[in-house]
């Protein structure tokens, strides 16, 4: 019959929504013969148009809807048109930022607004032609554009000239991969022009001989139906692991596990160590294979099938929490949102979960479930019997209760005395205008402010001497007010139980600038803009793409703030702003001007030049999140790599002062050179020379220390950091870990690529770091649980190997072409 729906549920939680209905999602439980569902109307439709800088419609660009609904994801379709019927009256957070394209994030309001235009900056194109070694063109070549999830922007073929264009988002660093079958991939890093269209053209592109095949077979008793291969160059799977995909360069290849145990890689790197690692198929078991172009190399990988992670968790009302996150970690950790290295189990509709191939030993499970405390619990494998937990409701006393009142504006009224000898002044603070519907949250509780903007959080979770706060208007929430006008969140650290709070969620206000070439007027093709308010908090942080050079930023907090604009070889512009509630800042044009230019050529031992090194700008902290972030910005922009003749060319630095550099090529080690003009001249030009030499290699050993002294199991995930004891610097990070190795393609990830040296190689004896240049050093080594280790080294011979032995405490030199160290890793008090 017309309006009834025969189906089977195959999930906890079913959706339903209809044309101009809100979705509506009941448990599967509920759904039996002869059941009625009501869909809540929705407000009127909201027309979302997505154009392009020149006015035209953007196609087939994603749209990021909050609130979130169940269905298709939204994209444009001919017209670059989006209609949203299914949307509860409030606010609308509608965001085109993706991998493919960017744009301005734009509030709506369901419900008052009907049509809302959002324009796209620019796409970036990058053209060029594959060939083959021979230099014929090459059709069917795969280009690909890494960012810091998974691909940016478009993913082209070559056609039959091998002609390729690639368009996405302009980023300050891309790094373009080129694939094609039965020749190995090669990488390419582009950067976006200065002025000018958004167009870089990259010539011929070469593709080398045959890559690694890699075969092998996975014995094993059990495997998860989805199990899979994973290899990657072993330089690049630490890092990845650790601090996510998006800071490295390399992307793992993911090869398909078949039904009887095989597989096969193809075009696989050569050359370089390669980590091959079962996934899925009991416990993770990995194995190094290297192989030159066109080599076939075999390998057996025998994982154990690992214990079994199987229970049911259940409410404090004893009924099954379906639908329940549980997160597992090796180490003890906080927080809702699963990190490197958890694995996520989600419980079925009857509280139960269940997941084999882990290791023995301790583990630990937390959990979060709305109205009960979180769930923490240690866990050791194998498990006697079937776990079983439970949640605990939330404590509702008055250690565990934030209150306190949400208002629009804080006005100072300062009153002056001259009647004593000295004039003093006495300020009181008032708070105008009680603020509705704003919702505010704190350790897992939720309230809304009412109509005199109070609220009251019961059974805030909190162990800690304080806790994160946040408070806003979300989206989906019926509010009074325009929640368009005001900004999309404050947040503060506060600590349950104490005197009630005052809050103010400031009128937004919006930055308006025409960044220029600061000699002909010409607008910029590509900046970075950073925000900092006066009380040290980054509130924009992004390249940018403008169109005309215009940039226009909104939802900014109204306060005192430091406007900071980066672009590629010119001097960054960085000025005080003051940022005035519901108001608009117009800067009007911002120079940005060329400054010093600083060429220079790179040569290697008897005088050869030396091309493809890299050359990049440091200075002291850079790397630190203290440092101002627009000075960080700049030294992004502060690259560039040699010619056949060992040539290279870096503009943009301020004149008054020395610019250090860092310098880098493959089988040499890297060296730092200061470049300054003379005193007295009109000249804005410097000239160095960098002559590089062979180094020393450092071999990390890490082991726990035994119950007699003797050397324990093997410490993995641990840091080591070398910094040059010369001048207190960390260049080195910038070179063997940083940008001079290889960009990243995201800019605004660019900086946790370059905070600490990882271990750069594994071989048979340690992790190997190295070429480094002799001298004196600082090593640190971290390990969580375990105390900072920090010891001097100097490295004499450069053609020595240091071998670096952290176990024992004691401290010992042999003499020869091999040192040893030991040192002591001991547990944290």
């Amino acid at each position: 019959p017309a309006g009834t729906l025969r189906l089977r549920a195959i999930a906890p939680r079913v959706s339903f929504g209809a044309r101009g209905h809100r979705w509506h999602t009941v448990p599967a439980g509920d759904l039996v013969d002869g059941a009625t569902l009501a869909l809540p109307e929705a407000a009127a439709a909201l027309v979302v148009r997505v154009r392009e800088a020149d006015g035209r419609p953007a196609v087939g660009v994603p749209l990021n809807v909050q609130p979130a609904a169940p269905g298709p994801a939204a994209v444009t379709d001919e017209g670059g048109t989006v209609v949203l019927d299914h949307l509860p009256p409030g606010l609308v957070l509608l965001d085109p930022n993706s991998e493919l394209r960017r744009g301005p994030r734009v509030r709506a309001r369901a419900g008052d607004d009907a049509d809302v235009t959002i324009v796209l900056e620019p796409a970036w194109r990058v053209t060029g032609v594959v060939q083959d070694p021979a230099g014929r063109p090459l059709a069917g070549a795969l280009v690909e554009g890494l960012g810091s999830a998974d691909t940016l922007g478009s993913a082209p073929t070559s056609d039959e000239r091998g002609q390729f264009t690639w368009r996405g988002p302009a980023v300050a660093r891309l790094a373009l991969a080129v694939r094609s079958e039965g020749f190995a991939e090669r990488r390419l890093h582009v950067e976006p022009p200065a002025i000018g269209a958004l167009v870089t053209d990259l010539g011929a592109v070469r593709l080398e001989g045959p890559g690694l095949e890699v075969v092998g077979r996975v014995r094993t008793v059990w495997r998860d139906a989805d199990a899979y291969i994973l290899v990657e160059p072993l330089v690049a799977a630490p890092l990845r692991e650790l601090f996510g995909a998006g800071q490295v360069l390399d992307r793992p290849h993911r090869l398909v596990l078949e039904a009887d145990g095989t597989f096969r890689g193809v075009d696989l790197p050569t050359g370089v160590p390669l980590r091959v690692g079962v996934r899925g198929a009991g416990v993770s078991v990995d194995a190094v294979v290297e192989g030159g172009s066109g080599e076939r190399v075999e390998v057996a990988l025998d994982p154990p099938p690992g214990e079994r992670f199987v229970g049911n968790v259940h409410r404090p009302d004893r009924l099954p929490a379906a639908g329940v996150t549980l997160l597992l970690s090796a180490e003890p950790r906080e927080g809702d949102r699963a990190g490197d290295g958890d694995l996520e189990l989600v419980s079925g509709a009857d509280g139960s979960f269940d997941r084999r191939g882990l290791a023995a030993g301790a583990w630990y499970v937390r959990a979060y479930a709305a109205n009960c405390r979180s769930l923490h619990q240690r866990v050791v494998l194998p498990l006697a019997e079937p776990l079983h937990l439970h949640f605990e409701a939330a404590l509702e006393d008055a250690t565990r209760r934030v209150r306190g009142r949400v208002h629009h504006a804080i006005r100072t009224d300062v009153e002056t005395k001259d009647d004593s000898p000295w004039v003093g002044e006495r300020s009181t603070i008032r708070y105008e205008g009680a603020l509705a519907g704003v919702t505010v949250r704190a350790g897992g509780a939720e309230a809304v402010t009412d109509a005199d903007g109070q609220f009251v959080l019961e059974g805030v979770e909190s162990l800690a001497p304080s806790i994160g706060l946040t408070y806003g208007y979300v989206p989906g929430a019926e509010t009074p007010a325009d929640p368009r006008a005001y900004v999309s969140q404050g947040a503060l650290e506060v600590k349950p139980g104490g005197e009630p709070l005052e809050l103010v969620l400031w009128r937004a206000a919006t930055l308006r600038f025409r960044a220029v070439d600061g000699i002909d007027d010409s607008p910029l093709a590509f900046v970075h803009v950073v925000i900092r308010s006066d009380d040290g908090n980054v509130q924009f942080d992004r390249g940018v793409a403008p169109v005309d050079g215009v940039v226009e930023i909104t939802g900014l907090p109204p306060r005192g703030s430091t406007l900071t604009v980066v672009a590629r070889d010119r001097r960054f512009r960085k000025a005080p702003i003051a940022l005035r509630p519901g108001e608009r800042t117009d800067l009007g044009d911002v120079l940005l001007v060329h400054g010093m230019r600083i060429s220079g050529r790179v040569f290697g031992p008897g005088g050869h030049p030396i091309p493809g090194a890299r050359i990049g700008a440091y200075g002291q902290g850079w790397q630190h999140a203290e440092v101002d972030p627009g000075l960080d910005r700049e030294l992004l922009f502060r690259t560039a790599e040699t010619d056949l003749n060992g040539r290279f060319v870096l503009e943009g630095f301020d004149p008054r002062k020395p610019a250090d550099l860092a310098v880098w090529a493959r089988g040499f080690a890297p060296t730092s050179v200061r470049a300054e003009l003379a005193k007295f001249s009109d000249v804005i030009d410097a000239e160095v020379e960098v002559h590089l030499v062979e180094g020393a290699y450092l071999l990390v050993d890490l082991h726990e220390l035994g119950f007699r002294g003797e050397r324990g199991n093997r410490v993995h995930g641990a840091l080591v950091d070398i910094e040059h004891a010369h001048d207190g610097t960390d260049w080195l990070d910038l070179v063997l870990r940083g940008l001079l190795r290889g960009p990243v393609a995201a800019d605004e990830d660019w900086r946790a690529v370059s905070e600490q040296l990882l271990y750069e190689r594994r071989g048979v004896e340690g992790y190997v770091v190295g070429p480094v240049r002799p001298g004196p050093y600082l090593l640190w080594v971290e390990r969580p649980g375990f105390e900072r280790l920090r010891s001097k080294l100097t490295i004499i011979d450069p053609a020595e190997t240091v071998l670096i032995d952290v176990v024992s405490g004691s401290e010992r030199l042999y003499q020869g072409r091999t040192t040893r160290l030991f040192y002591e890793l001991a547990p944290a008090r």
